[in-house]
């Protein structure tokens, strides 16, 4: 796979004898990801994406990019205005109204820039020059090794999410916000969800937690209005306090497993709540 080769440090040309650079790799059309090896985090991370729907056709022009033919800037130029107009639409316009709507980040991609998909760092706070992407549809993370907290909060039209199996950790605040969020799979390698993380998800009606998952964060699921049905994988050590706090679920039951549920975890659900076998 060309990404893959090129972004392998084995094989770099002249190794120690020339100052180290490094290349910035485009996916192409239609995809049109930007992906650059971070030297501080020693990790291949996306730094740009089509990110505004409206902007397409001044972004993706035979200027700001070789790889673009004229059929496709004609495409991107023209893409948004047949959409909302309703019109009948061509492959090229097709591809990249997708390319906005449903990213899916190639195997290689191990990181994300802070903030280019909800405006916010680490912290919470604004990122210069970044605001909350409202256009968004569809995530699918494959070599993602870690959801950094804030990266897809308030991402409001988000629907659907396909968190890898590279993923260990889903951070704070995460997905918190997404509130068409619908639905949820989580890869099986993780074993954390942070504080937060997939807060105020009014849509979400379902999750499956995976058996990987040992910890589950403070306020992680909290008001989520309309989940209903909780799966916890077998492995759950820890529920956080007010994890699934104003959800309306049903039926929950709790593995073996846990060891602490800690105070409100699941308060105001309608419910039974089935403890190894025991109701409470």
């Amino acid at each position: 796979v060309p990404f893959e080769y090129a972004m392998n440090p084995a094989n770099n040309i002249n190794r120690g004898s020339q100052q180290t650079s490094f290349i910035t790799f485009y996916t192409g059309w239609p995809s049109n990801l930007t992906i650059r090896y971070n030297a501080n985090t020693d990790k291949n991370e996306l730094i740009d994406y089509p990110s505004n729907m409206e902007e397409l056709g001044t972004k993706y022009t035979m200027a700001n990019y070789p790889y673009i033919t004229p059929e496709n800037a004609q495409a991107a130029a023209t893409a948004y205005a047949a959409y909302k107009r309703g019109d009948s639409l061509s492959q090229d316009q097709i591809d990249v109204l997708n390319s906005a709507l449903n990213i899916v980040l190639p195997t290689g991609v191990e990181t994300i820039k802070e903030g280019i998909f909800s405006g916010l760092d680490a912290e919470g706070k604004d990122v210069a020059g970044e605001s909350a992407n409202v256009d968004i549809n569809s995530i699918t993370t494959n070599g993602l090794e870690e959801i950094e907290p804030y990266t897809f909060a308030n991402c409001i039209s988000l629907e659907n999410v396909a968190i890898g199996n590279n993923v260990t950790e889903i951070g704070d605040y995460a997905f918190a916000n997404c509130i068409s969020l619908m639905d949820v799979s989580i890869g099986k390698n993780v074993s954390l969800i942070a504080p937060y993380a997939f807060s105020e998800c009014k849509a979400l009606k379902s999750i499956i937690i995976p058996d990987s998952v040992i910890f589950i964060g403070e306020c992680a699921f909290v008001r989520n209005s309309s989940l209903m049905d909780v799966t916890l994988g077998k492995n759950v050590r820890i529920i956080g306090k007010k994890a699934f706090a104003a959800c309306i679920a049903t039926n929950i039951i709790i593995p073996e497993s846990v060891i602490e549920i800690e105070a409100m975890a699941f308060w105001g659900c309608s419910g039974k709540l089935t403890i190894n076998s025991r109701i409470i």
